[in-house]
């Protein structure tokens, strides 16, 4: 059986309540559970002295630094509205949620900074059917190799079906 990552917050009263679908073939089968503590994440004054202790750190005489390319002048990261507020830059959170009986949305957004203002845009469209978007213009690619010696090779044959009781 494969590991399975699940990262989940215990209730107020301490508890942890976890439902992990595994299959009807892994029923009744044994698991091995481990319950660990997530890792504190690194401040920006820790990941900078972690950065520092590791540079120039190689000590393989024939390890050579391959040709880096140019760096790209890009535009710069827009900040927030809270500017006189100690603001940061502007973060894009995509939700997909199911509206109730009553025909809102009610949504909960996870942003990590409690008591904290913020201006909030919300943007709302259908859910495509399928779940899957493709890229713009992702159709046009279907038969664009003029190359008349590329062939698709021999893709072998197909296992057999797995019958289903």
């Amino acid at each position: 059986m494969s590991s399975i990552v699940i990262e989940a917050r215990t209730g107020p009263d301490g508890t942890l309540h976890l439902d992990v679908p595994l299959g009807i073939d892994k029923a009744n089968q044994p698991v091995r559970v481990v319950i660990e503590s997530p890792r504190k994440a690194m401040t920006a004054e820790e990941w900078a002295a972690y950065v520092q202790s590791v540079a120039g750190s190689i000590n393989d005489p024939t390890f050579e630094r391959p040709p880096q390319l140019p760096l790209e002048e890009r535009e710069p990261l827009r900040r927030g509205m809270m500017e006189g507020k100690g603001g940061s830059a502007m973060t894009s959170i995509v939700l997909h949620s199911t509206s109730g009986p009553d025909g809102k949305l009610h949504l909960e957004v996870p942003v990590g900074s409690p008591n904290t203002e913020f201006e909030v845009e919300v943007v709302v469209r259908p859910k495509k059917p399928g779940g899957i978007v493709l890229p713009l213009g992702y159709f046009d690619l279907i038969g664009s190799i003029d190359d008349e010696t590329f062939v698709r090779p021999p893709q072998g044959e197909l296992p057999p079906p797995v019958e289903i009781e």
